[in-house]
This record gives C-alpha cells, sequence and structure tokens, in this order.
C-alpha cells in the first residue's frame, strides 16, 4: 500500500471518467429556504439613482418595505435622514432615526416598515463592510 505524503492512513482512490452521465448531490442535509428577492418601486429607483448620480460623498436612506407572500421585499419609499458622511462612510445618528421613526408613526405609518438601509459607494467597488 503506497501512503501519501502527510496521510499515512489515506486509502488509494480511482475515477472513472468513461460515463458522460452527470449526477448531482447535495453535500449536506440541510434545505435552506430560498433567498428573498428584493424589488424597487420605480419611483424609489430613481430617486436612489439621483442620490448615487448627484451627491459626491457617500450618503445613506432608509426605506419602507411591503412584504408579499413570497417573502419578497418591495421598497416602497425611502427617506434620506440628517447624517454626517464622507468619502467613505456615513453615520445616521439615532436621534435621526428616532425623528423618522415618529415622523412617520404621527402619519400613521408604521415604523416597522422601516426596515430597509441603503448607501451609496460614490465611485468605490463593492465589498463587505467590516
Amino acid at each position: 500500500m503506497n501512503h501519501l505524503p502527510y496521510y499515512p492512513q489515506a486509502k488509494q482512490a480511482s475515477l472513472d471518467s468513461s460515463s458522460l452521465t452527470t449526477e448531482t448531490t447535495q453535500m449536506y442535509e440541510w434545505d435552506f429556504p430560498k433567498a428573498p428577492q428584493v424589488h424597487y418601486t420605480p419611483l424609489v429607483w430613481e430617486s436612489i439613482r439621483y442620490l448615487v448620480d448627484t451627491i459626491a460623498t457617500e450618503v445613506g436612506w432608509l426605506g419602507l418595505v411591503d412584504i408579499d407572500a413570497d417573502g419578497n421585499y418591495l421598497v416602497t419609499e425611502i427617506f434620506v435622514p440628517k447624517q454626517t458622511v464622507s468619502g467613505v462612510e456615513t453615520d445616521i445618528t439615532s436621534e435621526a432615526l428616532v425623528d423618522l421613526a415618529v415622523d412617520l408613526e404621527s402619519k400613521g405609518i408604521s415604523s416597522e416598515k422601516l426596515i430597509y438601509w441603503g448607501h451609496s459607494h460614490v465611485n468605490m467597488g463593492v465589498s463587505p463592510s467590516m
């Protein structure tokens, strides 16, 4: 028996590629739910494009969301609260968040629908935040 380097107990394996039948097997027993899709009303999409295209720094916004029967999201309205911005970040204060929630509630809109947060990346690429 040949021993493979670093794996003294490993067994030899062989591969037969003569079959053209493809078989896909699940690696794990987990069944993950389908990821939801995020959609925007035309006005919301135009507003986001306007913010991104006209503001030279990073900018953040919050939005109201409707969730459909399939678990998908529709962003129906966005708000740009008071914030401190720079070329690489935006900081929306807790006071600005409370002000927005109170304003929505005073108009009869549940602040529980305020679950969308977006921000521009100015002219930077997209990567995970740290």
